[in-house]
């Protein structure tokens, strides 16, 4: 018996997956920073604000289903979280 994939459901099933893979960055970001001792002190539309009992501050973008872009993610490791991104990889 043949199966036939129609090519809707392949994007349909990329759509998700990237839908997906996005969420769980995000999140994991999230629970990265929530891990190493960051505490949410506002949320201002779609900017979460984080700060350390050490004094550290960082503000993360939310939108939406947007993914955090790459550079704006090492800016945020190497300069607010003063951490490099092998240290941060490592804390997942």
């Amino acid at each position: 018996m043949k199966t036939v994939i129609n090519l809707l459901d392949l994007e349909n099933l990329k759509y998700l997956f990237n839908v997906c893979i996005t969420y769980y960055f995000r999140q994991t970001t999230l629970k990265i920073l929530l891990k190493i001792g960051f505490e949410v002190v506002r949320i201002t539309g779609s900017h979460h604000r984080f700060k350390h009992p050490d004094g550290r501050i960082t503000t993360i973008p939310i939108h939406g289903n947007d993914d955090i872009p790459k550079g704006l993610l090492r800016k945020i490791i190497r300069e607010d979280l003063l951490m490099t991104v092998e240290e941060f990889n490592e804390v997942k």
